[in-house]
């Protein structure tokens, strides 16, 4: 027999049982909602219930009915995300005071510029430069050396006092003219030492047609 068939013949069942029972509603409830719901009790098809529900939307069996539909079920408990590596030690500075500063850099406006033309150097996140600090600009791939080395050596094509920056907004301006190249340039910090050397803290490159 198929599905539509058998709700068909249960729906018939129903209304004919009410006919010679209608007087024993009072005592035991609507005889149709309780052979309906005997018909289908055990039942595993949820469509059979939702018949059940249309035929009797406020029967005695209607919230087990709607149980079987949607059982409901204990929450289930949200998984508990694995440990992660413990995060390691935070950089300390000389002060053992954790170092959370970006790293002071260079840029140049622009970075690609024609012969005759004059650029900006821009000072980045820079500490407060030594009066000796200096930017450079080298032809790409000159050795790092002491700005006060001999020229042929340091092959310095152009060279400012970063401090000198500090007058106009961390920049230094009409940087330039240069030949045709690739060139570099760098910020060259002075060392707290006797000898007075120095390092290049941050280096930009750029291209001149």
């Amino acid at each position: 027999m198929s599905f539509s068939r058998r709700i068909s013949g249960l729906a018939c069942a129903a209304m004919l049982a009410l006919i010679p029972l209608q007087g024993g509603r009072a005592q035991g409830g609507d005889p149709a909602d309780l052979a309906f719901w005997q018909s289908i009790s055990n039942s595993t098809n949820v469509e059979e219930y939702k018949a059940y529900l249309q035929a009797f939307p406020n029967g005695r069996f209607a919230t087990v009915a709607r149980l079987r539909i949607a059982p409901v079920g204990p929450a289930r408990p949200l998984p508990t995300p694995a440990p992660g590596p413990a995060p390691g030690p935070a950089p300390v500075t000389d002060n053992n005071v954790a170092d959370t500063d970006p790293d002071p850099s260079l840029t140049i406006t622009p970075a690609s510029g024609r012969v005759g033309q004059k650029f900006v150097i821009a000072l980045l996140n820079f500490p407060e430069a030594d009066n000796r600090d200096m930017i450079v600009v080298v032809p790409a791939g000159s050795p790092v050396m002491r700005p006060s080395a001999n020229p042929d050596q340091t092959r310095i094509v152009w060279s400012g006092y970063a401090a000198n920056a500090k007058l106009y907004n961390n920049t230094l301006r009409d940087v330039g003219p240069f030949a045709p190249g690739k060139y570099e340039a760098r910020w060259m910090s002075v060392l707290y030492n006797n000898a007075h050397e120095y390092e290049s803290k941050a280096t930009v490159a750029f291209t001149v047609r």
